[in-house]
């Protein structure tokens, strides 16, 4: 019997003490960790922390458990490393940090994808009460009497953290959904602030948002600190816990779990936990109102089935999941249940059938004594007949099968052309009509189309002397064909024709022959491929036959109409660059009219004085030579720099060149001299020293740098206060390519966009329309190449890569 002096352990505090003991009992025995092996090693031991506060709010508020730890665990450096919902998922996966602190949703995705288990639960101490659960509070002013329970949010604005913070949104998700309503689907605006959450709290009180979501314990944390006033604030379907004390709309969960990830050893966390567990009250706290200690870790299998019930983390369907994937991944289990019930049916007939035959089995003994008889005399009267019959189905079989070879070699190949890239289309029509001629034997191939202007001749293949100017045998008429498959009814006919000497139409002497099929681009009829020789005999085609001369002008047409498509991107784009330029010459107007102000401004000049020394008579001939030049010099000044606005400007087709990419930088660099001038921009120039010839469209690539260095300007300009730095770079990649990077000292770009600024209509600018780069990477990935964007130190890079060489363009007239 325990003695009545002896004072009564509460339940929970024996269990820690329990816990202690037991982790203190391992860590003797297992002997992975000494201390002095600890004292030896003296290495790092990082602890992210999900910083739902801020970065600075979080070192603030665990910077005192870590030095806790440093004290009591002599020969380790523990850190506090703050980290956001994205990089606490990073981090561990790169195994960056030892242990971490996070919410219940975050640590159950880490336990499912990266192994992470928890080794203590955090317990929070507010005004004299003890929490180790916590919720999420949903709220609005209490002035907004149109918002009093979770079902009047729906059509309002709702701000969280994002959608995959758990107290931050998932908590109240869970309790919209059982109100009826589904965040993402019935609300005006959802809107995501991210860390801290504090920022939501403001965003309510202030009316940029009806609604807002954070943990509990935020707002009263904001009111004690003076930030927010509770008596404005309304709680949205509160609910009261006995012995929780914060303002709560949710069910509780578990408080943030201590976890150690799959590579930290187990010795280390034995001494971490026994360190914390055994921490009296205050010793890591960083307020008196607001103070924590750890217990042993709690249950977190309502954190599954929230996640569960929402379908999210690791309870997230899988969108490759399919029947037949289901079924590979069972495969042996399916196959043996299969053969099992096949066995057990065959067993079930066989023991029907048995049972019968027992019934039966002397009725149909003597019918097939019988049978026999009559079968025996049949079989005798037949064999001489099957023998016959199996020799013809064998030679038809073996005929059948050659077609079948030959037939199955043709697709083949078909196939084989219709997957080569990239191939000029000239080149591929002339393989996919060999193809054809080949297959069914014909001396010609031949594709034409049809126009307004009448039939054209597009490309022919074996023509010879005896053929027409049209491509086709004499006597083959192609006004017919052409008739016959005008009617949307037919797409192939088969036709042959007396040779121009007119013999009878009965004899096959002199006759020719062709097969003509129609050619579809875009679901209208285009032309059609004729295949045409001189024998008078049919090939009378089977329908294999007919549908491999189809498929083939299919894929014609196919080809045909990529073609087209591409000529009308083409364009497209040459017309969307034009007006680009122009817009880009049009804000360079002020420049350019101050550059073309100093020729003229000097040509006037040299002009009066040459008139005031005339009138004077005290000038000389070769004076007034040296004055005539230098005007001469400032005109052709003005009018090199005409020349240039007058090229780029001009709407041409796209033109591949031999381009030297230094003058072309040079090239582009003079147009915005002036200006750079007037802004005190320093511009400098970093070019390859023995740069190659690149064969691309000139106007094009003078476009793309033009727009780059207009960019690189305004971000350097006034009201920019950094230094105001410009440079411009070319060099060759090993990957024989070209690079050119435009590099400026200016605001930058925001972080993680730094792809979105190639987006059509993405812009910081306040007036522009966000096209300039889009189109830019347009005309790079035309000519082979690619855009990229980076920051090393103080400068902000942009760059354009190109390939040295182009590919062939296709040259075949299909309009």
């Amino acid at each position: 019997m325990m003695p009545r002096h002896l004072p009564k352990i509460p339940a929970c505090r024996a269990a820690v003490i329990l816990f202690i003991f037991g982790m203190t009992v391992i860590e003797l025995f297992t002997g992975y960790l000494t201390p002095a092996d600890a004292q030896q090693e003296s290495s790092d031991v990082r602890i992210g922390v999900l910083a739902f506060r801020g970065h600075q709010q979080a070192m603030t508020r665990w910077q005192p458990m870590a030095a806790y730890l440093n004290r009591n665990m002599p020969g380790f450096n523990f850190l506090i490393v703050p980290l956001n919902l994205q990089q606490v998922r990073k981090a561990t996966a790169a195994q960056d940090i030892d242990f971490v602190l996070t919410n219940p949703g975050n640590y159950v995705l880490l336990e499912s994808a990266y192994g992470a288990s928890r080794i203590a639960t955090l317990k929070r101490h507010w005004k004299g009460y003890d929490y180790s659960r916590f919720g999420a509070v949903t709220f609005s002013r209490r002035d907004n009497n149109s918002i009093k329970t979770l079902k009047d949010i729906k059509g309002r604005s709702l701000m969280i953290v994002n959608n995959h913070a758990f107290g931050g949104f998932q908590m109240a998700w869970r309790e919209l959904k059982e109100a009826g309503i589904d965040p993402f689907k019935d609300l005006g605006e959802l809107k995501f602030n991210g860390f801290p959450q504090d920022n939501i709290v403001h965003s309510v009180m202030k009316g940029d948002v009806d609604v807002g979501t954070v943990r509990t314990g935020i707002l009263e944390n904001m009111s004690v600190n003076g930030n927010v006033n509770l008596d404005q604030v309304r709680v949205l379907d509160k609910r009261n816990v006995e012995g929780f004390q914060f303002l709560l709309s949710t069910r509780l969960y578990p408080e943030w779990p201590l976890a150690k990830l799959k590579h930290t050893l187990d010795s280390l966390a034995s001494r971490v936990v026994v360190a914390l567990l055994s921490a009296p009250k205050g010793a890591f706290s960083a307020s008196a109102i607001d103070t924590v200690t750890w217990t042993i870790p709690l249950d977190y299998s309502n954190v599954h089935e929230l996640m569960r019930e929402l379908s999210i983390g690791p309870y997230l369907p899988d969108p490759n999941a399919t029947l037949i994937k289901t079924l590979q991944t069972y495969a042996y289990w399916v196959a043996i249940i299969l053969a099992a019930l096949f066995g057990l049916s065959l067993l079930s007939i066989y023991v029907l059938r048995v049972n019968r035959r027992l019934v039966d089995t002397q009725h149909i003994l003597q019918d097939e004594i019988n049978e026999r008889i009559d079968a025996q005399k049949k079989l005798n009267e037949q064999q001489h007949f099957l023998e016959q019959r199996v020799a013809e189905r064998t030679a038809s079989l073996a005929e059948s099968n050659e077609v079948l070879q030959h037939s199955e070699e043709t697709l083949r190949e078909l196939n084989r052309i219709a997957s080569m890239f990239p191939v000029p289309l000239e080149e591929k029509i002339r393989a996919l009509i060999e193809l054809g001629r080949k297959h069914f034997g014909f001396v010609s191939g031949s594709l034409y189309s049809r126009n307004g202007g009448g039939i054209k001749l597009l490309q022919q293949i074996g023509k010879s002397s005896h053929y027409d100017v049209a491509g086709l045998p004499d006597g083959v008429a192609l006004d017919e064909i052409d008739n016959l498959l005008q009617n949307d009814e037919v797409m192939m006919t088969e036709r042959s024709f007396a040779s121009a000497a007119g013999e009878a139409v009965n004899s096959s002497i002199n006759r020719k022959s062709c097969v003509a099929v129609k050619v579809m681009v875009e679901g209208r009829p285009y032309g059609f491929l004729c295949l045409a020789d001189d024998q008078g005999f049919s090939r009378n085609l089977g329908e294999v036959d007919r549908d491999i001369l189809q498929l083939i002008a299919d894929w014609l047409g196919m080809e045909i109409a990529r073609k087209q498509v591409g000529d009308r991107e083409q364009k497209h784009l040459s017309d969307l660059s034009h007006v680009t330029r122009l817009s880009t010459m049009g804000e360079m107007a002020s420049g350019l009219a101050h550059e073309l102000n100093q020729p003229l401004t000097a040509i006037a000049n040299y002009i009066r004085g040459c008139l005031r020394r005339i009138n004077r008579g005290n000038i000389e001939l070769s004076e007034l030579e040296a004055i005539m030049l230098q005007s001469v010099n400032e005109a052709e000044r003005a009018a090199e720099i005409i020349r240039r606005m007058r090229a780029f400007v001009n709407k041409k087709d796209p033109h591949h060149e031999l381009v030297n990419i230094n003058e072309l930088i040079i090239r582009v660099s003079g147009f915005l001299e002036s200006e750079m001038e007037r802004e005190s921009i320093e511009l400098k120039l970093s070019l390859a020293d023995k740069p190659e010839q690149i064969t691309v469209d000139a106007i094009q690539i003078e476009q793309v740098m033009l727009n780059l260095l207009r960019n690189a300007i305004d971000a350097v300009k006034a009201p920019w206060q950094g230094p105001r730095e410009i440079k411009i770079s070319s060099y060759n990649s090993e990957d024989g390519r070209i690079h050119v990077d435009v590099m400026d000292t200016g605001y930058g770009l925001p972080e993680g966009e730094q792809q979105q600024i190639f987006d059509p209509f993405y812009t910081t600018k306040d007036e522009g329309m966000g096209m300039g780069l889009s189109i830019s990477r347009t005309i790079i990935e035309a000519h082979g190449g690619t855009m990229y964007t980076e920051v090393t130190g103080q400068y902000t890079i942009v760059g354009i890569a190109i390939p040295k060489s182009a590919d062939k363009r296709d040259e075949l007239d299909i309009a």
